[in-house]
């Protein structure tokens, strides 16, 4: 999600407030697989990304930190959070993981 994104959904909610009245939205533009996510790295830097899994012990001895390891293991059993499709019903297309990816990646070029 980009500032835009978030931008777009306020003039939205301020253009039309009886259409946003109660509204609650996640503007994510996908929900995708951290395989998924890996596809897409590798593909735009050239790479080959790959996901491990693992323990929470496993991946804290490899050297990540505790908080990131139990955070990852949340996110593995939780339920969804973000409904992309909510916000496209409202006329929303919050910017997707890749169109983000390339423009992180022209800014650092």
């Amino acid at each position: 999600m980009q500032p835009a994104d978030v931008g777009k959904a306020a003039a939205a909610a301020i253009t039309h407030p009886a259409r946003f009245n109660g509204v609650t939205l996640q503007l994510a533009g996908e929900l995708l697989t951290l395989p998924q996510i890996a596809e897409i790295l590798s593909r735009l830097d050239g790479k080959k990304y790959v996901v491990q899994s693992g323990t929470v012990e496993e991946a804290v001895a490899a050297g990540m930190h505790p908080g990131i390891a139990h955070g990852l293991a949340y996110v593995n059993v939780a339920p969804v959070l973000a409904r992309p499709e909510i916000a496209r019903s409202y006329g929303l297309s919050p910017m997707s993981f890749e169109m983000w990816a390339r423009q992180q990646r022209e800014r650092r070029a």
